[in-house]
């Protein structure tokens, strides 16, 4: 019988391993927005194939895998979520603190892990992490943060871009 995986426990994030294989030293960013989605769709290959002239069948085909993004939302980032995700700084503390979002994006390479209510536990082991504003300032509105994760090939011999399991 096959393994049901669905429903949201947590998404932590921390730096990949200094081997280049899965952090260990992981966190959650706050919480994720119940109406945003939490989603990995693997977008289809690119399929490159050669053909002669001579047949209608093709004599090779070579596949790329399509994108894998993993994406989620914070729905309560505070100042240091903020940097944590977008780089910058964060200036003094408590209420009179701010923060300094850099005018360039920034992308960090983080190891991710998605935590499911049941079945199996997904980690990205060195994911190119970026963040976008999802504003919102409306009464019924919010301010929000879109993360992007998108999988990488690891720096560490053998091991493979996404590890599916063990069980939550």
């Amino acid at each position: 019988m096959g393994k049901i995986t669905r429903g949201l426990d947590k998404i932590e994030v921390g730096d990949v391993a200094v081997d280049g294989g899965p952090g260990t030293s992981l966190a959650t960013l706050g919480f994720t927005d119940r109406d945003s989605p939490v989603t990995m769709v693997e977008a289809d290959p690119t399929i490159d194939r050669l053909y002669a002239h001579e047949i209608d069948t093709p004599l090779d085909t070579e596949v790329t895998g399509g994108e894998s993004p993993f994406i989620f939302t914070v729905v309560d980032p505070d100042l240091a979520t903020m940097a944590e995700i977008f780089g910058g700084t964060v200036t003094g503390t408590g209420p009179t603190a701010t923060y300094s979002q850099p005018a360039t994006k920034v992308i960090k390479r983080q190891t991710v892990k998605i935590t499911p209510k049941k079945g199996l536990i997904v980690t990205i082991v060195d994911g190119a992490m970026y963040g976008k504003i999802n504003g919102d300032w409306a009464k019924a509105g919010k301010v929000a943060i879109d993360v992007v994760v998108e999988p990488q090939q690891p720096t560490k011999a053998n091991t493979d871009p996404i590890i599916w399991g063990p069980e939550a």
